[in-house]
């Protein structure tokens, strides 16, 4: 299934419960890194926790293509779902999560991270086309969402103009955007410090 990039945020903070594996995937890396986070987050509060969340790479699913399913099959200690995160996947997975997708074990939520994938990607099309997985798209912000990122990254209900201004000459890079957001957020709220 393709998420469209006007409903991704949306998804990523509530995907569907019956949702099993996502490729998150673009060339802007940080974005990527937020809406998987998002994604585990809506399964697993607390990403640092062991027992609920798996953190595998490529090189680690090459070595032992047999260790995903054993982390999505595994119960959690605590009871709920846990999460399998896979980082840096390339097309050389593409054959692991075709069999993978055929019958996904367990009721994990496997969150794929990957750079840019063109679209006759294997990878990608593979989760494009499977009705048990999704794709998201992870693209630089453009003039016509920018605004929306603003408006939600800033402690007011309207920006003003300056900051939009700012934001377009970052380039729409994400990474770089969401600092100057949560600096200027703590610079707002220490005017009201005592």
């Amino acid at each position: 299934m393709i998420v469209q990039p006007r409903d991704a945020d949306r998804f990523a903070a509530a995907p569907p419960k019956t949702l099993r594996v996502v490729l998150v995937f673009g060339p802007d890396a940080g974005l990527v890194r937020e809406r998987a986070e998002k994604l585990m987050k809506s399964v697993v509060p607390d990403l640092r926790d062991a027992f609920n969340v798996a953190d595998l790479s490529e090189a680690v699913l090459e070595a032992d293509p047999a260790r995903l399913a054993d982390e999505a099959a595994a119960i959690s200690m605590m009871g709920g779902r846990r999460v399998v995160r896979v980082r840096d996947a390339g097309n050389d997975l593409t054959e692991l999560f075709e069999g993978f997708l055929k019958d996904p074990p367990g009721d994990a939520l496997v969150v794929v991270e990957a750079g840019d994938l063109s679209k006759g990607a294997s990878l990608r099309k593979l989760f494009e086309e499977d009705d048990v997985a999704a794709a998201i798209a992870c693209y630089a912000d453009t003039a016509r969402n920018l605004e929306e990122v603003v408006r939600e990254s800033l402690p007011w209900p309207t920006p003003p103009h300056g900051w939009v201004r700012i934001a377009a000459c970052r380039g729409g890079n994400w990474k770089s955007w969401r600092f100057i957001a949560r600096a200027r957020k703590a610079s707002a709220l220490t005017m009201f410090a005592p």
